[in-house]
């Protein structure tokens, strides 16, 4: 089917972008052969050439090549469709509306680009859209995941505390039962990984802060949560970048005291990389 060509020509770009098949020229313009596929179906289906029209998926998969392309254009192009999506379904040309995979591969697209602030705002917009009725926009803990992650990359000087409300917001909205979405090791770490490299003299003691509450959780019972070898590096790493050495030591120990009261192999401290990640 179309919609089958569509996806292929999706999976073409990524093997193509990771030099395994054509030549540059062919990789970079397979977004553009992806969504003039996409166009095409559009126009058979209002000429009356055949009775299938583009669906989500097909839509999907063509956000979906551009979300992975790395290309500049890539936040804006996935953008245009997600926009495409939501005016036909206003306008009732299409009965669906973008689900979660839509918003989170839009959302991928802005936080690979480096532009958090957008992928933030397109979570909201996410979340808006599940409250007004759209039950298959409900963020998930990807969705979530992936603006932290975009925050944790982010030279942007207030990325820590940015970081660290999504994450307090993760957290009331299920507190609340808004959401069933609660943060991750993931989620944790990539906050504490946002503190450690931001340089800033208040990071080391709120990479510990974030420490302490993962401790707190994983003794009240919540045991997906219990620290491990890399959020461990990562709060010794702050310590360090601070220029606090021996503070650095006093908090190694202090884990290692932690996790012997708490045995768990998996997570003991691992030696901290002597260049830490920039």
């Amino acid at each position: 089917s179309v919609r089958v060509a569509c996806c292929a020509a999706t999976r073409t770009h990524t093997e193509d972008a990771r030099g395994r098949s054509s030549a540059a020229s062919e990789v970079y313009q397979g977004q553009e052969r992806a969504e003039a596929i996409l166009e095409r179906m559009a126009q058979l289906h209002s000429s009356g050439g055949l009775d299938t029209k583009p669906n989500l998926i097909s839509y999907n998969c063509v956000i979906n090549c551009w979300a992975k392309s790395g290309r500049t254009n890539a936040p804006e192009a996935a953008l245009k469709l997600l926009r495409n999506i939501q005016q036909q379904y206003l306008s009732r040309d299409n009965y669906f509306r973008p689900n979660a995979i839509t918003y989170s591969t839009v959302t991928s697209a802005f936080a690979r680009a480096g532009e958090a602030e957008n992928a933030e705002g397109l979570l909201e917009e996410m979340y808006s859209d599940y409250l007004d009725g759209n039950d298959s926009a409900k963020p998930n803990v990807i969705s979530f995941n992936t603006v932290l992650d975009a925050w944790s990359k982010s030279r942007s000087r207030d990325a820590p505390q940015r970081a660290e409300a999504i994450l307090e917001r993760m957290t009331q909205l299920h507190d609340s039962g808004a959401l069933d979405t609660k943060p991750t090791i993931v989620s944790y770490s990539s906050v504490i990984n946002c503190w450690a490299k931001s340089g800033r003299k208040d990071a080391p003691d709120a990479a510990l802060e974030l420490l302490r509450t993962m401790q707190q959780q994983y003794l009240a019972g919540e045991k997906s949560l219990r620290p491990d070898a890399i959020v461990h590096n990562q709060v010794i790493s702050a310590f360090e970048r601070a220029g606090q050495a021996n503070r650095a030591k006093e908090i190694r120990k202090e884990i290692r005291s932690w996790e012997a009261n708490n045995t768990n192999v998996l997570a003991k401290p691992e030696k901290v990389l002597a260049k830490p990640e920039t």
